[in-house]
């Protein structure tokens, strides 16, 4: 009987080892040449032509390949492989922190999971611990379309003060911390007041007698993933679900150019999109249009336009929208905009954007006569 025992624990640890072995960290290169590698989880008797759900999981300290399998191997892998998940768990690049990944590289390494696993349901699910988790919820409010839940172990943002709470509103949160984290702790309390006060569906749960290293079973963790798993698991997201997200997109869309945020601004476009100016000549194409912008992006200041108000429009196959949109400039007054989205892999992206200055119908003889004047002019030259 001992004989048989010791067999089987034997073949258990072999397993384990084999398995440990066979994980391969696969690379993404960054906007600035950096190298970031991440390991793969997959779930057993994985089939590449079925949709999973998938969890960016976010190692703790100092988030190096060694912190990867610490994390896999204390909270993620082994339940995941019984419960039909994938991880995708992400090392820091070399002279940065993962809560430095920028909204083009949060989308990057979105695109390379995409290109491994089909993701059920178009969003993924995110979880970080403790260093990891404050690099969870800077990566969430980066691109928060990308993602339905967020779990953290403990984790807060990296300036709790400024951080845009709001833009959590569609996700799913749940902060762990330990009784005896007394740093964590407070900091976790006011985060999880502010995510309240923003409107953000949160819950903290501090567990007794813990200090900074939490012994949560990822029996738990797993239930509460699935819980958020199933909220958004139907056929098809609602239309209301839809057009939010559009709403999203485009509120993205002005913030990334009031913040001469260049990668976020032109993300937001599908290729081969146009966007149509306020002069008649400019009609160009999405890298057009960069190339042209790109000495406003540089000096730090492009252009704001603040929405005031918007209406979206939904096709009956729900993967196309358009809207119009009404803007305030500094200089310019009210604007106008409008165009057309399409979702892609989960993502709505611009295909057309048409920015246009109304005129009141009390003065447009006289605009129109002086455009004509201005026209003959430069004919003429």
């Amino acid at each position: 009987m001992i004989r048989q025992t010791l067999v089987v624990i034997f073949l258990a640890l072999l397993a384990a080892v084999s398995r440990a072995q066979s994980r391969e960290f696969h690379e993404l290169t960054l906007r600035d040449g950096r190298t970031l590698r991440y390991a793969l989880v997959l779930p057993d008797g994985f089939d590449a032509a079925r949709p999973y759900p998938l969890l960016i999981a976010l190692p703790p300290g100092n988030e190096d390949e060694r912190m990867v399998e610490e994390g896999l191997r204390r909270y993620w892998e082994a339940q995941a492989r019984q419960r039909g998940w994938a991880v995708l768990s992400p090392a820091a690049p070399a002279g940065r922190s993962l809560s430095s990944l920028d909204s083009s590289e949060v989308l990057a390494l979105m695109k390379a999971a995409r290109e491994r696993v089909k993701i059920r349901d178009r969003k993924a699910h995110l979880a970080g611990v403790s260093n990891g988790g404050r690099a969870a919820f800077e990566m969430a409010a980066a691109r928060p379309e990308q993602f339905a839940s967020l779990v953290v172990l403990p984790g807060v943002p990296r300036t709790i003060e400024t951080f845009e709470y709001d833009r959590l509103r569609a996700l799913r949160v749940w902060m762990f911390v330990g009784e005896r984290d007394e740093g964590w702790l407070a900091n976790s309390r006011a985060v999880h007041a502010k995510l309240l006060a923003a409107g953000v569906q949160a819950d903290l749960r501090v567990r007794p007698g813990e200090g900074h290293v939490l012994s949560v079973a990822p029996s738990a963790l797993f239930d509460l993933l699935e819980e958020a798993a199933a909220a958004g698991q139907t056929p098809h997201a609602s239309e209301a679900e839809k057009a939010a997200e559009v709403q999203a997109a485009l509120d993205d869309f002005h913030d990334a150019a009031s913040k001469a945020d260049e990668a976020r601004y032109f993300g937001h476009f599908a290729p081969g999109a146009v966007f149509l100016g306020t002069d008649i000549t400019e009609r160009w194409t999405a890298e057009e249009f960069r190339a042209w912008a790109r000495p406003y992006f540089q000096r730090g200041t492009a252009w704001t336009y603040t929405p005031l108000k918007r209406r979206v429009y939904l096709s009956p196959g729900g993967d196309t929208a358009w809207f119009d949109e009404t803007l305030e400039n500094a200089r310019l007054g009210e604007c106008r905009g409008s165009g057309v989205l399409v979702l892609r892999d989960g993502v709505w992206r611009l295909t057309q954007y048409h920015l246009v200055l109304p005129v009141p119908n009390e003065i447009a003889d006289e605009v129109v006569q002086r455009t004509k004047e201005l026209r003959e002019e430069k004919g003429a030259r």
